[in-house]
């Protein structure tokens, strides 16, 4: 059992005060309790620290002198460290990391990192992003992160000690090159269809590399309106994915909350058509014994507020299109 800070300030005490009767004065402790402790020292160390006279003199023994200057060391290096940390991070400064996946963290993690710099207490700020929300989850949880942007699903084992707030439904898209005309991706979607031979980017389209939520519905779709379309491509982002459609020789389906973070070169070559009833839902994860504390209470409320007022706004490019519109004109 290894000796406790709060045991050799008790120690140092005795020593400084000469006496335990003195100490015991000096640290707001029973005689008792002092004299406890610094038995408990002793018999930690195995080795006799102090010598007590009749009158309660205390003398310090060989191995008592060099416990006495390590105690003074180790109490000063703590008070430079609490110091330290009242100039760094007292009055409510505070530092932020936040994790999110690469389809978000563009234009998002700027805006936060823009929100947090108008905070005189902030002391430091860093973006973490993993491949899948689930990866951005399990830093949340080792506390390496306390803020995550994620999907709902990946959040639901820790719910019960993170506040999660709804930040927006992140609505999935058919991303196609935009050089293939409207009536070839009519074609396309029609039973009997000759476009994929015309049009080959329509036979061939991209499938991640790793496991996310959405993939089996991306699958069936794929099975079910293009099945001419085989899986010819892999990614590990949904970012590499919609690069490969720019090349205009594929396609593939992609969360609208990339559309922001794309630049012109790529967002230009491209057409998006959001696909009914396919979605996933983004929250705001942040452990709940932070949000008592102002400064972090504020920044979530600040986050919830872009996510309301532009964020959501920003998905609304006049890029997207219903694919809704596009069946029904297949169909007729």
């Amino acid at each position: 059992m290894p000796i406790s800070l709060k045991q050799l300030k008790i120690f140092r005490a005795v020593v400084v005060s000469g006496s335990i009767t003195k100490a015991s004065k000096r640290m707001g402790l029973s005689q008792p309790t002092m004299s406890q402790q610094l038995a408990k020292i002793e018999e930690i160390l195995e080795v006799q620290l102090l010598i007590r006279n009749r009158s309660g003199v205390v003398e310090l023994t060989e191995a008592g002198e060099y416990w006495l200057k390590a105690a003074n060391e180790m109490i000063k290096r703590f008070d430079n460290l609490s110091s330290e940390h009242k100039s760094r991070f007292g009055d409510s400064k505070f530092s932020v990391r936040l994790g999110t996946t690469p389809t978000m963290r563009g234009r998002f993690a700027s805006a936060i990192a823009g929100m947090v710099l108008e905070d005189e207490r902030l002391t430091r700020f860093d973006l973490f992003w993993g491949l899948n929300s689930e990866e951005v989850v399990d830093q949340l949880l080792l506390h390496k992160i306390n803020f995550a942007i994620v999907n709902s699903a990946a959040i639901d084992p820790a719910r019960a000690s993170h506040i999660v707030s709804p930040v927006y439904t992140d609505r999935i898209a058919w991303v196609v090159p935009d050089s293939i005309p409207t009536s070839a991706l009519l074609e396309s979607l029609s039973e009997t269809s000759s476009a994929p031979q015309k049009y080959p980017a329509l036979a061939r389209h991209v499938m991640l590399n790793q496991r996310v939520a959405t993939q089996p519905a991306s699958e069936d779709w794929y099975r079910y309106f293009l099945p001419q379309s085989t899986p010819t491509f892999g990614a590990m982002t949904h970012l590499s994915a919609v690069e490969l459609v720019a090349e205009g020789i594929c396609t593939c389906h992609c969360p609208l909350s990339l559309l922001p973070n794309l630049p012109s070169s790529i967002s230009s070559r491209l057409r998006w058509y959001a696909i009914p009833d396919f979605e996933r839902e983004i929250v705001l994860a942040v452990p709940k014994h932070l949000l008592s504390l102002k400064p972090y209470a504020q920044l979530h409320q600040s986050i919830l507020k872009f996510v309301t007022n532009a964020y959501s706004d920003e998905m609304q490019s006049p890029e997207v299109f219903e694919l809704t519109t596009l069946l029904y004109k297949s169909n007729n």
